[in-house]
Order: structure tokens, then sequence, then C-alpha cells
């Protein structure tokens, strides 16, 4: 009603005013007393009030904060700033919760735009019993992400002089304090992590390679399907390093495409928000009205649309095999799917050694409507692709030509 969207709209204008002033204060901490491998930091927390101001100002009607929620974006600033002004403190170095095998799992979900990242976070954390939130810490489109690691370069910190790992080290880093925070306002945390969209030009970015051999040195994972960890006893609980794993979200181009172009001038609308909450009917109306009428490229665009998706796909997988990161590549059809499969679930339960909460021996008992009652967010897309494009018999032909219609359903 009238007077919840006034009140929502009060906390969007008191989050901006308050991020605000928490970067413009953060801009003036005394930087030129910090070390090379204190400004990199400094340079990645202001980076992440940066993201947390975007997330909050693309949130919609259908889904604003509650005040509660609205408090818990503002501590987020605040702890950030707080953080960075402990910069001049000796103790600079943060340190993962032990014992490892008890503590949250650090972990990477990478995924392109439109792959499900945003829902699958959410309904793995809600699973395991703790819903905790990944942000787009490296940035949510090209351009954006290209930035973040030309400003690592920019602040002059491509390594520390005497282990060369300062600015490599920044996706550990991010991991490490994400996990404290969320141990500090999360109730017991099962997981926690950023997400990581992996474009071609910053995968082969310097710090992009440079965090990715760094994460390999995390990697005690003897049955990886890696091929060039360290495997030693620095690593795990008597170590001095946790297990870090990466999960690699992949999903069908053809999809990903129409999702893109649906919500192209509409993400930051009240009208077509990016997401829908699991009961608002009106919102998934509107999508699934909308999305009736999607036009799609054809002919060689169409095509080298759907080859760059798969490319994507196998760079990442190569990447992340060569240097020895433990990491688990699985599908978003298999994961939402109407079939009662719950084998991709399993999977990943099975890598993050970890149990859903509510179901006793999940390999045996757990089912899809264990999976569905984890939702928060509603499935907003068509199921037939004859129903949801438009000029479907163009991007048919197009596709028999190229020999991709398994992508077609």
């Amino acid at each position: 009603n009238n007077n919840n969207n006034n009140n929502n709209n009060n906390n969007k204008q008191t989050l901006a005013i308050t991020a605000t002033t928490q970067t413009t204060k953060f801009k003036q901490l005394p930087k030129r007393k910090l070390k090379a491998s204190e400004r990199f930091y400094a340079s990645l927390l202001q980076h992440d009030i940066q993201t947390i101001i975007e997330s909050s100002s693309t949130t919609t009607t259908t889904s604003l904060p509650s005040q509660e929620e609205h408090e818990m974006e503002q501590k987020k600033l605040l702890t950030a700033f707080n953080t960075a002004k402990t910069l001049n403190s000796n103790d600079q170095n943060c340190t993962f919760q032990k014992p490892y095998s008890e503590a949250p799992v650090p972990l990477i979900l990478m995924a392109m735009g439109r792959a499900g990242s945003s829902v699958t976070w959410n309904t793995l954390s809600t699973l395991l019993g703790s819903t905790t939130t990944a942000y787009e810490i490296t940035g949510g489109n090209r351009t954006k992400s290209l930035n973040f690691f030309n400003d690592m370069q920019q602040d002059g910190d491509s390594g520390d002089s005497n282990n060369g790992d300062s600015g490599l080290n920044w996706a550990v880093e991010r991991l490490c304090h994400t996990q404290q925070y969320n141990l500090e306002h999360v109730e017991n945390p099962v997981i926690t992590g950023f997400q990581w969209k992996p474009y071609r030009v910053t995968l082969n970015h310097e710090f992009g390679k440079g965090a990715l051999k760094i994460l390999g040195k995390y990697n005690t994972n003897s049955n990886s399907n890696t091929t060039n960890s360290e495997k030693n006893d620095d690593i795990g609980d008597k170590g001095r390093r946790p297990n870090i794993k990466v999960l690699l979200l992949s999903r069908n181009p053809l999809d990903r495409l129409i999702s893109n172009i649906r919500h192209k001038g509409h993400i930051r609308s009240e009208e077509m928000p990016a997401h829908c909450a699991i009961d608002d009917t009106d919102c998934v109306n509107r999508h699934r009205a909308y999305a009736k009428g999607t036009i799609l490229p054809t002919g060689k665009e169409l095509i080298h649309s759907m080859r760059s998706g798969f490319q994507i796909d196998r760079l990442c997988k190569t990447y992340l095999t060569e240097y020895g990161v433990d990491y688990l590549a699985v599908q978003y059809e298999q994961l939402f799917n109407d079939d009662g499969n719950v084998d991709e679930w399993i999977k990943i339960f099975d890598f993050l050694g970890r149990a859903p909460k509510d179901v006793v021996d999940y390999k045996t008992n757990l089912t899809m409507e264990d999976i569905r009652r984890a939702f928060a967010m509603a499935p907003t897309s068509s199921k037939k692709h004859v129903e949801s494009i438009a000029n479907y018999d163009e991007v048919k032909q197009t596709l028999e030509g190229a020999g991709l219609t398994r992508l077609l359903h």
C-alpha cells in the first residue's frame, strides 16, 4: 500500500545518504600512511561499499527490504568503513575461523549473468540452515568487472615484495572477511562468500589468473577434478589454510539470452524487477506476460552468442583445473527441474561436506519438495521456447543450421 511504499522509499533515501557519507569519509582516510598492501585492501573495501549501494538502489517495490533488512544494509556499510579505519593498526591479516571442518565453508559462486546465481545461493544456504547473501563483488557487468581488476592495478599493488601474493590474494582476503562478517551477523552460517562473473577479459587479467592460482593453494581435496593443487600439511584443520571451494554454475545460453533481453531496460524499474518473491503472484504474472514477446537475434549474431556462452564455460573449467582450484561444475537446468531429480543438489552437498539441515540421510531422502520449500524467489521463465520467443521459427532455423537445436525446449 501507499504507506508501505512511502516507508520503503524513505529507507532507500536514508540508505543512500548513509552510503554517500561513509564513502566520503572513506576517501578522507590518510592513505599516504598506508603500505601498498593496505592501499590495495582499502580499494577493495571501497568497492564493497559501492556494490552494497548499487544492490540496494536496484531493489524494487515487490521486494523492498523490511526495516530490519534496511538496518542490516546500514550495518554492512558501517562495518566496511570501520574496518577501513583500522588499516593503520599492526594486525592487518584476516584469520579464517577454526576448526575449518566446522566453520562456514568459504565459497565462490562463479556464474555469468542471468544464470540463476542468486536463487541458487539463496536456496542452497537456506537448505543448509542459515540464509546468507553472496554479493557480485567483482562487478555485475563486463565494464564494472574490468574496472574492479584495473583499479587494483592502478593502486600499484601487483604483488608484495616479500611473497608476491599481496595483490593476487584479493579473493582469499574477501572470503575471510566475508566469513568473519557473517559469523558476527548471521546465526550459524554454513556457507559464506561472494559471486564472481567470469568474463573472458577478467579471467585473463593479471589479478584474475593470479587469484585462481592462489585459490589453488587452498585445495585439500585429494578427489578433486583438478590437476595442479598443492596438497600439503599446511591445508586443513591442522594447518593454516582452510579448503576454499568454487561452485561453477552454468545455464543454457539460449535461456540466459532470453532472460537478459527480457530484463534489458526493466531491471531497475518498479514494473519489472529482476526477481520476484515466491508469493508475489502479480510480479510473476508481469514477467510471464512480458516474456511472451521476446524477440531474439538470428543468424550469425545468435550463433556467436550461443557459442560464446559455451566457450566461457570451457575457459572457466580449463583455468580452474590448471590452477588446481577445488571446484564443482553444476547445471542450472538440473538444479531447478520438474522431474523430481535431486542428484545435482546431492553433488553440491557432497562437495561442500555439509548436509541440509532438515533432511536426515539426504543422499536417500532428499526430494525436490525439500528444495522448493527453500525457494525465496519464484520461477518466472516459460518452460517452452515456442511460448516465450516471438520469432521462434526463425530462431529454430538458425539453430538447426548450426547444429544447436539441443538448446531448444
